[in-house]
């Protein structure tokens, strides 16, 4: 009886931490992007120029969120990773947690990858629109 009481215990405590967890990465998620707006809107902005610059819309065009020349600091604090070039999709994880990361989307065609990106399996995570072009996603809470 007392193991099934201690596995019970177990799972309740892994429950309520892992929970706490997702909560936590969530609200400190939502707080960079309210705090470090103008950087968000700098590393977009850098990423669309570095891109038009070379006249490279096309999906053959590759170049990662280092060849961009953000700041180093800004590029590390922020988390940055750009997984498309057309269209423009990029991906901030500013909180070192899988439970919550910031995507832009650029236009609705890259709402649309946002979609169909695994990391956004429906029914595991929730995807909220914080602005236009903005989205919040995070571990499903339920």
């Amino acid at each position: 009886m007392k193991t099934n009481c201690d596995k019970f215990i177990f799972s309740v405590t892994l429950i309520l931490v892992s929970s706490c967890a997702n909560v936590q990465a969530w609200s400190d998620t939502r707080k960079s992007f309210r705090q470090n707006r103008d950087e968000y809107d700098m590393v977009v902005e850098e990423i669309q120029n570095y891109r038009d610059n070379l006249e490279c819309g096309k999906p053959k065009c590759l170049f990662s969120s280092l060849d961009v020349g953000i700041d180093e600091e800004i590029h590390t604090k922020l988390g940055v990773g750009i997984f498309s070039i057309d269209p423009l999709v990029i991906q901030f994880q500013p909180v070192d947690s899988i439970y919550a990361k910031i995507w832009y989307a650029e236009t609705q065609e890259s709402e649309d990858y946002l979609y169909a990106r695994p990391e956004i399996y429906p029914s595991a995570y929730t995807m909220d629109e914080m602005e236009d072009k903005w989205f919040l996603v995070s571990l499903d809470r339920n």
